[in-house]
C-alpha cells in the first residue's frame, strides 16, 4: 500500500501507486523540502504520474505526440490486424473516433492496409492498387508501323498508342533529316579611326581600337595604365614610372651619381615601394 513501511527498513512505497520502494534522502535541500535520513515520497519522475507537468496537454496533444505515446506505452506486435502478415506496422485511427491515448481507438495495420483503410490521396502509390484493371488479349502493334507490341498504361487503363520512343513515324526514325548547318552572315568590313594616331584602318576584330601595337602601347603610356611606384636606387625617394621601362632612378642626376659609384645591382635585387 502506498506510504507503508517495507520490511522494517524505513523505506516507504512510491506515492504514485507503482508499488516500488523509494530511496533515502542523503542531504538536506530546503528548496525541495528534503530532510536527510527520510525516505522520498516519489521515485525519480513518478511524481508526474500524479500531477501532470505544465506542458502536458492531455487529449489536446498533437498528432505526433499521441503516436509517440502509443509507441512507447503500447509496443507494436509487428502483425497486421487486417491481412495477418508480419510487416512494419502503424497505428491507424478507427473511423468515427477521435485521436486519444486509448489503445482501443486504433488498429495495428501494415503500410498497405493502412493506406487502403484511410483512403489516402489520389497520388498515393497504394491508391486503388488492388483494383487495377488487368489487360486481356494480345497487345496491339505500334502505330508507327514497326510491328512491336505497345505497353499497358496503368493510369489511363488502356493500351498505349506507340511503343517507347516510337512516337515518331518509322520513316523519320530510320531516315532522319540532315541537320541544317548554321549559315553565318559575312561581317561587313568597315573603316574606323585609330584612337591614338587618328588614321583610318579596317579592324579585324569588333573590339579593336588601334591600328597597330605601337599605337596601343603609346596610348597606354599616355594614360599611365602601366605606371607603378618605385624607390630610387640612389636617393631612396619614391617616384612613378612605367613597369616595362626598367627605370631605377628618379632623375638623371641620381642615375649619373649611381654610375660614378660603380653602377646599379641587377634588377632582381631592386626594392620596389
Amino acid at each position: 500500500m502506498t506510504g507503508d513501511k517495507e520490511g522494517g527498513r524505513g523505506l516507504t512505497l512510491c506515492a504514485c501507486g507503482c508499488g516500488q520502494p523509494t530511496t533515502v534522502i542523503t542531504r538536506n535541500d530546503s528548496s525541495r523540502g528534503d530532510v536527510k535520513g527520510q525516505s522520498r515520497k516519489f521515485l525519480r519522475g513518478h511524481h508526474l504520474r500524479v500531477t501532470p507537468p505544465p506542458w502536458f496537454k492531455g487529449e489536446e496533444a498533437s498528432y505526433r505526440a499521441i503516436h509517440t505515446y502509443l509507441s512507447k506505452h503500447f509496443p507494436k506486435s509487428g502483425i497486421c490486424e487486417e491481412c495477418g502478415e508480419a510487416k512494419p506496422t502503424d497505428y491507424a485511427l478507427i473511423k468515427g473516433r477521435e485521436y486519444s491515448r486509448d489503445r482501443t481507438d486504433y488498429r495495428e495495420l501494415c503500410r498497405r492496409c493502412h493506406v487502403f483503410y484511410d483512403e489516402t490521396g489520389y497520388c498515393s502509390y497504394w491508391k486503388n492498387k488492388g483494383l487495377e484493371v488487368v489487360p486481356t488479349g494480345e497487345p496491339p502493334a505500334c502505330k508507327c508501323g514497326c510491328g512491336e507490341p505497345v505497353p499497358w498504361d496503368r493510369n489511363r487503363k488502356a493500351w498505349c498508342v506507340y511503343a517507347s520512343g516510337h512516337y515518331r513515324s518509322r520513316r523519320v526514325r530510320q531516315d532522319p533529316a540532315p541537320r541544317r548547318e548554321r549559315q553565318r552572315r559575312p561581317r561587313e568590313a568597315r573603316e574606323m579611326a585609330c584612337a591614338q594616331c587618328g588614321e583610318m584602318f579596317t579592324p579585324k576584330r569588333s573590339d579593336a581600337m588601334f591600328c597597330s601595337r605601337a599605337c596601343k602601347a603609346a596610348h597606354r603610356r599616355a594614360r599611365g595604365v602601366d605606371n607603378i611606384k618605385l624607390a630610387c636606387h640612389q636617393c631612396g625617394n619614391t617616384f612613378s614610372a612605367n613597369r616595362y621601362d626598367g627605370t631605377r632612378h628618379c632623375s638623371q642626376s641620381c642615375a649619373t651619381a649611381c654610375w660614378h659609384a660603380g653602377g646599379c645591382p641587377p634588377l632582381e635585387t631592386d626594392i620596389a615601394a
